[in-house]
């Protein structure tokens, strides 16, 4: 069975529960606006700010959903997503970002930084923001409803009607403990299992063979 079977079989418009839904088009829950807007102020105080949360809870979701907005005329984003690079790497990935080239000697790459950081500053008028990612992996609370968060993903691909049983729900969100990553991973299997059963509700059954099968994994 292939991806687009599947949503051939429901109807969708595109895949649902994937990482690739546009920034203006994500589930705007409480948590993910919050964490949105708390980035976008630190960005325009231009602070430091640290938004913490378990692996998968949303923490890139928000940070894009505050920085794809900017206005790139005036505002250089640098990004890196692995935190493990350390220092050395932070600053070849400012200069990488501000189009310079990396020296070897770490007190140069630390000079060469600074005078790119001023040149994007003076001569550019331009803020740079420097994002790192899983910068510290934290217990947090749950980040979004299950339910709004299912149901706004299944909107987005085309569905607006109960694919999905409450139990099913319930299952899922309980499983995932309300972390959107694991919704996603169990929410689409359980569309599979569904797929795989002819059926064209998501039940509890196919909500517990989703749960089996990532617990396999």
């Amino acid at each position: 069975m292939s991806l687009d079977q599947l949503q051939g079989h429901f109807g969708f418009s595109r895949l649902p529960f994937g990482r690739q839904i546009p920034a203006e088009r994500l589930c705007p829950s409480r948590a993910h606006r919050e964490a949105a807007a708390r980035i976008a102020f630190v960005i325009a105080q231009g602070s430091i700010g640290l938004i913490c949360g378990e692996v998968g809870s949303g923490k890139t979701t928000a940070l894009r959903a505050a920085t794809e907005p900017l206005d790139r005329s005036r505002h250089t984003v640098c990004y890196l997503p692995n935190p493990a690079v350390g220092e050395r790497g932070i600053y070849q990935a400012l200069i990488c970002t501000l189009g310079g080239r990396v020296r070897f000697h770490k007190s140069e790459l630390i000079n060469r930084a600074y005078e790119l950081l001023e040149r994007e500053a003076q001569e550019r008028a331009k803020q740079v923001t420097l994002a790192i990612d899983e910068a510290h992996l934290l217990s947090a609370q749950q980040l979004e409803e299950s339910l709004a968060y299912v149901r706004h993903h299944l909107q987005f691909a085309g569905r607006s009607d109960a694919l999905f049983s409450d139990d099913a729900l319930d299952a899922i969100h309980q499983t995932a403990r309300g972390i959107p990553r694991q919704i996603n991973n169990l929410a689409l299997q359980a569309l599979i299992a569904a797929y795989a059963q002819g059926k064209e509700i998501v039940d509890y059954a196919c909500a517990q063979a989703a749960i089996a099968e990532v617990a396999a994994e």
